[in-house]
């Protein structure tokens, strides 16, 4: 095949052999260089250019983040590297990309073919879309070991079980024999990191690697990326929106806006002082998970430029609210200040600094006390018939004993890994799952013992948001049908009534009227997601079951959608089950929070006091895990990483079932099921160690 054979011996040698780390590298030193890039695609809709005159590198052993919202250019400046851009829809029309001197685009495609894989990898965001269905693991990993290495079945084998090994998948050689579906997906992702670290490339892409994971698991993954990274001097190049990330992991970041690059430098710089307008925009839309809630997210208002229009100033200028003529008319260039390159045309006069957030919801009192949402004792089990699917010895027993309240205008967060529960109990309350014994009441009636026709009624004032708008929303009705046809269906309005109260949704939820006359593919993420929440609060309910509803969205539309959210709660007292595994999301807008762990709640308590006085090890190990947007921070922080994965949901278990997993499990703890027991004013935990922990949290912060 014309490529040179490697002994496994060797390929070992590589793969374990020390290199410095990216602190060491010394300046200069760069592997990858992109330099003026220009992409173009040509689309039915037009011509458009995707990544316009984009240059930034990284240094051999180094970290280099690439943030900015969905569409900006991030995602096409790395298959642009990788040479894997679609064709003939998108081209590469003007720069050059040096790696290790060598121009990649004069390469020859069979080249590139040699290069991928072996000199560079590119980690995808959904692994189970990126792994082949119908072909075991071990195929998958030892496919580039022999294309590359030239390595036999046998050698490739046992280099496969090794580098499963490597990224901390158990029972090696059993694994490889599985595929992909039965995996989860942190493992999924795992064997994603094998598979690039297969050849001991010299670059490695990540892009958007954990967004679908839990808190824990992306933990997990990433300390595993860098301490692979830095132990075997691999260079790596992060493409994400999680800021908290940014701050954890980089060691310089390169901030891209419609195409262009805005700001980049060293990664405690941009934190600490950001000069671009856009940047600091990003900044202040996070929802911290070191500070208390109450105020509004400074959100960046708009939305991003139409790239098939020509703009002949700044791209960011329609959105910044410091433009003035010059930005209207003249695009910046990137020049240096004080250590790292910005595009703008203020930041030799300085930006003014940060406002004072505004107070919103958070502060107030609520308007009513009062129970509107009662939980008892609720489970769920799945199977357990003695025939079937499920039999009676792999019964699931999804939710135990759950109870809890919900008042009028309050906020409950509900957190936990995936596969704890949480889902689960959201859609028993809508009656979309029916509960296995327990009680679920609202506003005094039983939802339990309703009849069908009072369900139907009742679902006016219980409504749901959804996590992915897109697969919400039916593809042949416009948004005006889309909210027209729940009015028309349900209320005896007349048509003028029904279009009234569309366009006072339309206009509650912050959109344009014309979005009526769109069709969902026709509307970005944040405006679908906009439509969601119109069309719930059709009719004006009680209570509204948020289930991820701003997990895939970028960060300055989900500061939008949280802020959305905080005002209508504000101003018509409606009250949210507020699923999510984004810790610092759940801060920002809960009143109070619920942790569960394999169906049972291990921990809740008033907002603030759980965050701030964590008493159950899960609910520690949770926040330790979850990044903050500040490198001082991050790197002050001593919190051990949540290791291993949620146990089998079908598992009988005696004790805790967190005790295979918690750091201060001890024998008693393997034998005893906790209680959730007060153990301070409306906090719960179910730890028989919670005594102990309360002063100890300096190993959670």
């Amino acid at each position: 095949m014309g490529q040179s054979t490697v002994s496994p011996q060797e390929a070992q040698g590589q793969i374990g052999s020390a290199a410095p780390v990216a602190g060491a590298v010394p300046d200069g030193d760069c592997l990858l260089s992109v330099e003026n890039l220009q992409v173009e695609f040509n689309t039915k809709r037009g011509h458009f250019r995707a990544v316009d005159g984009v240059s930034w590198s990284v240094n051999r052993g180094e970290t280099l983040a690439l943030v900015g919202e969905s569409g900006c250019g991030k995602s096409v400046s790395a298959l642009s590297v990788m040479r894997l851009l679609p064709r003939p829809a998108a081209s590469i029309v003007g720069g050059r990309i040096l790696f290790d001197g060598c121009d990649l685009l004069a390469e020859s495609e069979s080249g590139m073919r040699h290069r991928r894989g072996r000199d560079m990898s590119m980690i995808f965001q959904d692994p189970m879309t990126s792994l082949n269905p119908v072909l075991t693991i071990g195929d998958q990993i030892t496919e580039p070991l022999r294309n590359h290495l030239g390595l036999s079945d046998q050698q490739a084998r046992q280099r496969a079980v090794e580098l499963l090994e490597m990224v901390g998948i158990n029972e090696m050689e059993r694994r490889l024999d599985q595929y992909p579906h039965q995996f989860s997906g942190g493992m999924r992702q795992r064997v994603m990191i094998a598979i690039g670290l297969a050849c001991n490339p010299r670059l490695i892409i990540a892009d958007e690697p954990t967004t679908a994971l839990d808190v824990t698991i992306q933990a997990q993954i990433l300390e595993m990326m860098r301490d692979l990274t830095r132990r075997l001097g691999i260079t790596l190049v992060i493409i994400t929106h999680n800021l908290g990330i940014v701050a954890r992991y980089a060691d310089r970041v390169a901030v891209m806006y419609a195409g262009r690059i805005v700001e980049q430098g060293p990664a405690d710089r941009i934190f600490r002082a950001p000069r671009h307008p856009y940047t600091r925009g990003l900044l202040r839309s996070v929802p911290r998970l070191d500070r208390v809630r109450g105020a509004l997210l400074e959100t960046i208002e708009g939305y991003p430029p139409n790239l098939y229009e020509k703009h002949r100033g700044c791209h960011f200028a329609a959105r910044c609210e410091l433009v003035t003529d010059l930005c209207r008319n003249t695009a910046p260039s990137l020049l240096a200040y004080e250590g790292h390159e910005v595009a703008c045309h203020l930041s030799d006069r300085g930006l003014p600094a940060d406002s004072k957030p505004v107070l919103a919801g958070g502060e107030r009192e609520l308007a009513r006390s009062d129970v509107l949402l009662e939980v008892v004792n609720l489970n769920k089990h799945f199977g357990g018939a003695g025939k079937g699917l499920f039999s009676v010895a792999t019964a699931l027993h999804a939710v135990k004993d759950v109870s809890f309240t919900i008042k009028r205008g309050e906020t409950l967060g509900l957190v936990g890994e995936s596969g704890c529960g949480k889902t689960t109990v959201g859609r028993m309350i809508l009656k979309l799952e029916s509960a296995s014994s327990g009680d679920i009441r609202f506003d005094g009636e039983s939802l339990i013992t309703a009849s069908a026709a009072r369900i139907r009624d009742l679902r006016q004032r219980i409504q749901v948001i959804f996590q992915d708008p897109y697969a919400s929303l039916n593809p042949r009705m416009t948004m005006g049908e889309t909210l027209l046809e729940p009015l028309t269906q349900c209320l005896d309005l007349s048509p003028k009534a029904a279009q009234d109260r569309v366009h006072e949704l339309i206009d509650q939820v912050g959109l344009l009227r014309d979005v009526k006359d769109r069709y969902p593919h026709q509307m970005s993420g944040g405006q679908r997601q906009r439509i969601g929440i119109a069309r719930a609060l059709a009719f004006g309910p009680d209570l509204i079951v948020c289930d991820e509803p701003v997990s895939a969205l970028d960060v300055s539309i989900q500061g939008q959608i949280i802020n959305l959210l905080a005002g209508i709660q504000a101003k018509l007292g409606v009250s949210y089950l507020f699923i999510a595994h984004d810790l610092a999301v759940v801060r920002h807008i809960s009143h109070r929070v619920i942790v569960m762990y394999r169906g049972k709640v291990v921990e809740s308590a008033d907002c603030d006091r759980l965050y701030e006085e964590a008493r159950h090890p899960y609910t520690r190990a949770l926040l330790a895990s979850a990044p903050v947007p500040d490198p001082q921070i991050e790197r002050a922080r001593q919190g051990q990483i949540l290791q291993g994965e949620v146990g089998s949901v079908f598992s009988s278990q005696q004790g805790c079932l967190f005790a295979n997993r918690c750091p201060m499990a001890t024998t008693e703890c393997h034998h005893i099921n906790p209680p959730l027991e007060e153990i301070a004013a409306s906090h719960f935990a179910a730890c028989i160690h919670h005594p102990a922990v309360v002063n100890q949290r300096g190993s959670a912060s």
